[in-house]
């Protein structure tokens, strides 16, 4: 199911993906890449809410998944919860320090605060990691 879940996800059939990636969560319910995969989903048709709970509990499943942290982070900016959302950043970024996306999307929050010297080093950081994104627009 698992594996049907990213195949249809891969196809943009978002909803059939969480139907799928729901079974193989009702087969293992420790199946923190399901859960994370359905919050990629639920992100996908703009349900932050439930995203952020699929996000949570693949968090809580393994809580070293940077991606999962990263992806929350996303979510929660969705809501303009953006101190979380930086938090969520920070913690991807403490798991993986590589995570240039995590960083540059870290740069748009603490914009979004008006906390401009945070978001220079956020955002040279990111372009130190990968300097293609200089090219983004910000």
């Amino acid at each position: 199911m698992y594996n049907k879940g990213n195949a249809l996800d891969n196809l943009n059939k978002s909803d059939e993906a969480i139907n799928a990636y729901d079974k193989a969560i009702e087969l293992n319910p420790k199946n923190s890449h399901a859960l994370y995969n359905k919050g990629n989903a639920l992100e996908k048709l703009n349900k932050s809410d439930e995203a952020i709970k699929a996000y949570d509990k693949a968090i809580e499943l393994n809580p070293h998944n940077s991606d999962a942290w990263s992806n929350k982070g996303v979510a929660l900016a969705h809501l303009g919860k953006f101190n979380e959302e930086i938090k969520a950043y920070e913690k991807a970024i403490e798991l993986n320090p590589q995570d240039s996306a995590a960083w540059y999307n870290k740069t748009s929050a603490l914009n979004k605060l008006n906390k401009s010297d945070e978001a220079i080093k956020a955002y040279n950081k990111a372009i130190e990691i990968s300097p293609q994104l200089k090219n983004l627009p910000q």
